[in-house]
């Protein structure tokens, strides 16, 4: 199950209850890009809109991730 938009500025994982807001901090997010499972560790979550939630890395490097590509997080 891939994660869930909720009301525009949190992302929901309906699978584990895992929940994360635009300025959080997360110890890894990992998602599925081009049918390969990407893990990147230490992000902060810059922007979430309904299709897109945009993370920064520790290098101040900007990924756009899909909501539905999205796996799970800590």
């Amino acid at each position: 199950m891939s994660a869930e938009v909720c009301r525009n500025y949190g992302i929901h994982n309906p699978d584990t209850c895992d929940y994360a807001e635009e300025g959080d901090s997360l110890d890894r997010i990992t998602y599925w890009d081009n049918e390969k499972q990407v893990t990147i560790n230490n992000v902060t979550i810059a922007n979430i809109d309904e299709y897109d939630v945009e993370i920064v890395t520790e290098d101040f490097d900007i990924i756009t991730i899909p909501v539905d590509d999205i796996e799970d997080w800590d």
